[in-house]
């Protein structure tokens, strides 16, 4: 086992264990200590020093205030989702609230549960009703495989990094699980939706069945180092010894 591997290993050890013990301690030891209001004060406070607080805050008639809930289309994450949800729209999931979703899936996956958890809550109906009249069947599929095949935590992204040891590729992999995780949403949404009915023919759809031609050259293409590449297996064999 190589040292740079040793070292990894050991510092996630350490960090999940520090995680353990601090989750330890303010969810099970603060709340026999302290009162329900001192309790429920610190756990606001964990909550707004986060990234969750940037959805009650922002600009309202040039004014930065906190936001009440039927003004959380002008949080700050709300404005940034709005500047690039265009980019997700040929995957069926071009609004603020899914591209912000998708943006703090990248601190940790399971963050996107409790961000569309808090968005969607806004507003009249129940959480799950404002989803369904935002997402078809077809666009929820791609709006997961997205979510799955992109770059992962931020977490991971450091262990990549650090196990790569080169900046130049690090990029390009987390460019290409990006990359790749947005053509598979786009075909999902362009081909089955093209299919249900959901999604009309359109220039997007040209680009998802070039996409499916190319999958399907590359797993069909002829392997030509095979019939050129020399192995010399008794070379090998020796230098097993």
């Amino acid at each position: 086992m190589s040292t740079s591997l040793k070292k990894g290993l050991m510092y996630v050890f350490i960090a999940n264990f520090i995680n353990l013990g601090f989750n330890l301690i303010t969810n099970f030891v603060l709340p026999k200590e302290l009162s329900v209001e001192s309790y429920a004060t610190i756990k606001t406070f964990q909550l707004y020093v986060s990234y969750a607080g940037l959805f009650h805050f922002g600009f309202v008639d040039g004014t930065f205030t906190m936001l009440a809930d039927d003004q959380i289309d002008f949080s700050i994450l709300g404005r940034i989702g709005k500047a690039i949800a265009w980019i997700f729209a040929p995957l069926g999931f071009g609004n603020w609230q899914a591209t912000v979703a998708s943006i703090t899936g990248l601190v940790a996956k399971e963050n996107i549960v409790g961000t569309m958890g808090i968005l969607y809550s806004a507003g009249e109906g129940t959480v799950y009703a404002n989803m369904a009249a935002t997402f078809t069947v077809v666009s929820g599929y791609a709006f997961l495989a997205f979510n799955l095949l992109c770059a992962p935590c931020f977490a991971a992204m450091g262990a990549i990094k650090r196990e790569m040891n080169n900046t130049k590729w690090f990029w390009i992999a987390i460019g290409y699980q990006c990359g790749y995780a947005y053509l598979v949403g786009l075909v999902i949404n362009q081909i089955a939706g093209l299919i249900t009915g959901d999604t009309a023919f359109n220039v997007f759809t040209v680009i998802a069945i070039l996409i499916i031609v190319g999958f399907i050259y590359l797993l069909f293409r002829p392997y030509k180092e095979s019939k050129t590449l020399k192995v010399d297996s008794k070379k090998i064999l020796n230098a097993t010894k």
